[in-house]
């Protein structure tokens, strides 16, 4: 029962430090959604007399870099921690309290949740009132879609979350960087084979239905137990000394 009064006060105090932060997330999302509706209405056509657009590469990239950092609130720790290397520094003041590593992933963890929570349904509520698949897709499908994309932005969460704590500011920002390299680089390599993210997740809940997230919830579990260990072992190994 400790180990969770500990989490939640982490928590509840990153939430009250983050909350510009999280509106500045809210409006970044709002914004990412705005986009995707216009690129999946040419991408999606409801008129059987259109033909789809050759927007998916970009409606792919959208929505793995979207979905990619759901789990974070953009506070203004991120705007200069690959100078001030602030995470490092605060891992180490944490690290002085009687907290233990677990609680500290524990929470770093539950606030990845709660922000993914949120900014998912501010992201996806819209595309579908507004953009052609919520008219493409029954309810289930819908559901499905959202929560398989939601998979894939937690397991994408808890890898950042690992940086985020295990190494310096630098090597973060580079493990970012060629993040945000790969998530624009591999659409485009797969448009090229025929192959789209966005258009193959909508024929699959078409196809499978409910089937398709809860593979990507056990799949992210997995994932998420997987990162969560490592992410202990390399916190009580790491030396902060410079």
């Amino acid at each position: 029962m400790r180990m969770w009064d500990n989490v939640w006060l982490i928590v509840k105090y990153d939430l009250k430090r983050s909350r510009w932060g999280l509106l500045v997330s809210v409006l970044m999302y709002a914004y990412f959604c705005f986009f995707t509706v216009f690129i999946t209405r040419e991408q999606f056509p409801l008129d059987p007399a259109e033909t789809a657009g050759r927007l998916g590469t970009v409606a792919d990239i959208m929505l793995l870099t979207s979905m990619s950092c759901v789990g974070f609130a953009m506070t203004g720790d991120y705007r200069v921690y690959w100078r001030s290397d602030i995470f490092s520094k605060r891992l180490l003041f944490l690290r002085q309290l009687p907290i233990s590593v677990r609680e500290l992933v524990a929470a770093r963890y539950v606030l990845i949740a709660i922000n993914t929570a949120m900014l998912s349904v501010l992201y996806f509520v819209p595309l579908f009132l507004f953009g052609p698949l919520g008219r493409l897709l029954t309810p289930l499908q819908i559901v499905s879609f959202a929560l398989t994309w939601v998979a894939f932005g937690v397991c994408m969460s808890v890898m950042y979350a690992y940086k985020e704590l295990a190494g310096s500011g630098k090597s973060y920002f580079l493990y970012c960087c060629v993040w945000a390299i790969l998530l624009i680089a591999i659409p485009v390599l797969t448009s090229l084979l025929g192959f789209g993210f966005v258009e193959s997740s909508v024929e699959a809940v078409k196809r499978y239905g409910a089937l398709v997230p809860v593979i990507g919830a056990v799949v992210a579990a997995v994932w998420v137990g997987f990162w969560f260990r490592k992410t202990e072992r390399r916190i009580r190994s790491r030396s902060f000394s410079r």
